[in-house]
């Protein structure tokens, strides 16, 4: 055997086809964050962890999931409530074949909606005088930290 095909032969194991590929999103939604982990590109088995990690005005809230996924495909769509204002950040450790594969990281600063006080029209603030109105979800965050309707 040529001493090109020997490599290439030696070689081929390793590379387990194309190489995978991971996408990792944070994307605004109302009223939070949708997070949206897909793999493609690999038919053996990926481990995979992420971390998400939501910093807003009630404190810390950290959640983990990890799993395996196999072939293309998306193993977590899930969205999180969330004040205006609030940080999330997401870290994804993955391994193909065994073999740590670089980290990816994504940090999504929610912006605050829009200020209004009593007597806007189609809002109400009951019993506060300001607060930051999400209109799609037709809920306020008060000064207080919380949630209140809006008729």
């Amino acid at each position: 055997m040529k001493p090109v095909a020997w490599l290439i032969a030696a070689l081929l194991p390793l590379a387990g086809g194309a190489a995978a590929s991971a996408r990792l999103e944070l994307q605004p939604q109302p009223a939070g964050a949708q997070v949206e982990l897909c793999f493609a590109g690999e038919d053996a088995p990926l481990r995979y962890e992420l971390i998400v990690e939501l910093h807003g005005p009630g404190g810390v809230a950290r959640t983990r999931q990890a799993g395996e996924a196999r072939g293309d495909g998306c193993p977590v769509i899930t969205r999180l409530g969330a004040a205006p204002g609030s940080l999330i950040e997401a870290r994804l450790s993955w391994q193909r074949q065994g073999q740590a594969q670089p980290a990816i990281e994504r940090r999504l600063q929610l912006q605050l909606g829009t200020e209004v006080s009593r007597g806007t029209p189609g809002y109400r603030l009951s019993g506060n005088s300001s607060g930051v109105c999400c209109r799609a979800a037709r809920r306020c965050w008060n000064s207080a930290g919380s949630w209140i309707s809006t008729s």
